[in-house]
């Protein structure tokens, strides 16, 4: 009996340490409080998809911007191209119209001396046509057929230096005309082409314009967003 009484104070200790310890492990493991929750959590989730949809439509209006400038820049470009093609094709056709005319001299030369061989193979055919019976007309004939193949040679002489002549400017006629037609191909070519970058440029110009609507819209909403979140924020202040 004394002895259990010496006992009690320990098992008092110690069952008031165990106490203790429980309840320190309590606290440590409790849940903590829940947080305050946000008042304006709405007016946020708002502004930020607000602002990251502002962010995008300003994105799609530079790409758009920069689309447009690069489409603006080839029309440009083509224009450009096509002006100089339209001004080479007026040039060569003048330099075609004076290659023309300055053959005209030639061509009449050679006309004149064709002429002049077939009036020359006329008086040979004539001449060799007369009927001579008598030495003397037969010499008289000989004489004839003589002076018109002497003719006839120098009609053809005469054609043969004017074809020589006209064969430089033909040759530039003929030079003129093929460039002329080159350059007409070739700006029917580049028409073609800046029709297409025309059309193109109008696509992109059509494209920011809508991009640019877009930015807009995205922007009044963020402001929007914005100017409520700052409104809760002065009625709720954290």
């Amino acid at each position: 009996m004394t002895r259990d009484r010496a006992f009690q104070p320990i098992l008092r200790l110690v069952a008031l340490a165990l106490v203790s310890s429980g309840f320190a492990v309590g606290l440590a493991t409790a849940p903590p409080a829940a947080a305050a929750e946000d008042p304006c959590a709405v007016e946020v989730a708002a502004y930020d998809a607000a602002l990251g949809e502002r962010i995008e439509a300003d994105g799609r209006a530079q790409a758009a911007l920069n689309d447009a400038v690069q489409a603006g820049a080839h029309a440009m470009e083509a224009q450009l191209k096509e002006a100089e093609a339209l001004t080479n094709v007026t040039l060569t056709a003048g330099y075609v119209e004076d290659a023309r005319a300055a053959l005209v001299p030639f061509e009449r030369a050679i006309t004149g001396a064709k002429h002049h061989v077939r009036l020359a193979k006329a008086k040979l055919v004539k001449a060799k046509a007369v009927k001579a019976r008598t030495k003397t007309a037969k010499v008289k004939k000989a004489a004839r057929v003589k002076r018109a193949t002497k003719a006839l040679v120098k009609a053809r002489s005469a054609q043969a230096r004017a074809t020589k002549a006209a064969a430089g400017p033909r040759r530039v006629l003929a030079g003129n005309v093929a460039q002329a037609s080159a350059y007409k191909v070739a700006y029917a070519r580049l028409a073609a082409e800046r029709k297409v970058a025309d059309q193109a440029s109008a696509l992109a110009d059509a494209a920011l314009a809508a991009a640019r609507a877009d930015q807009n819209l995205y922007l009044g909403a963020y402001f929007a967003a914005d100017a409520a979140l700052t409104q809760c924020r002065t009625m709720h202040p954290v």
